[in-house]
């Protein structure tokens, strides 16, 4: 029976898990951050809410959009783009904590902004596992990728709070936008085969009807994306 930590010794697995470990971390330092500064700035609950919304539902409208998106392009390059646009929703985030300009207005357009990016990178980051460890491995790098979200949202909240009262938001949010230098560079190191993407003949919203035809009639496909549409919605908020 393979090893559930096996993926880890494959190097480019190993650069994109800790890269995204460390990213993740500084993701939620700033969803954090940006919770208690919105509160703490103007007092009101809808504040709290919106920003988060902010931040998660890009996630849910736009990620199928980023699936389309990593067939028809090439994945590492989109996820290094999209890594970018987020890296600088972070930076602009600290550059106005620093300045005392963080505004809630302007805190939620950077918070949506930055969701946006990771909703249409995300996808290509779950499509570039295959090429990262053999297919039989698949089923453990996964896994690992799991745990390594879950263990970025117990770290990352922990650390914010010793950020904001170390040295304020800016720090929080200046960290976040340093972590994501890890993916960067991992995606820079990343020695991958080439691969055609798939140029497509239909139009998006085709290709977005196709797939949601696959899912409806896989009854695995189906049962998982209503029960992580169901968490997502209820449990995670």
């Amino acid at each position: 029976m393979p090893s559930p930590l096996r993926p880890l010794r494959r190097r480019n697995f190993a650069l994109v898990w800790s890269a995204a470990l460390v990213s993740n971390v500084g993701t939620w330092m700033q969803t954090v951050a940006v919770g208690v500064l919105v509160t703490a700035r103007t007092g009101h609950p809808a504040w709290t809410a919106l920003v988060a919304a902010a931040g998660f539902l890009p996630g849910g409208l736009l990620s199928p959009f980023g699936g389309v998106l990593a067939d028809r392009h090439d994945r590492r390059r989109l996820f290094l783009v999209t890594t970018l646009g987020e890296t600088a929703c972070a930076t602009s985030l600290a550059v106005l904590a620093a300045g005392g300009r963080a505004t809630p207005g302007a805190v939620t357009l950077l918070v949506f902004a930055g969701g946006c990016a990771s909703a249409l990178g995300f996808p290509a980051y779950q499509a570039i596992m295959p090429d990262l460890v053999p297919r039989d491995e698949l089923g453990a790098a996964i896994s690992l990728s799991s745990a390594q979200f879950n263990l970025g949202r117990v770290v990352g909240p922990a650390l914010a709070g010793i950020a904001i009262a170390a040295g304020g938001y800016a720090w929080a949010f200046g960290l976040n936008a340093g972590s994501f230098a890890a993916v960067i560079a991992a995606l820079l190191l990343l020695r991958l085969p080439a691969r055609v993407p798939d140029a497509g003949t239909g139009s998006v919203l085709a290709r977005l009807a196709e797939g949601a035809r696959a899912t409806a009639a896989d009854p695995s496909c189906r049962a998982a994306v209503a029960v992580i549409s169901v968490t997502a919605l209820t449990a995670s908020p």
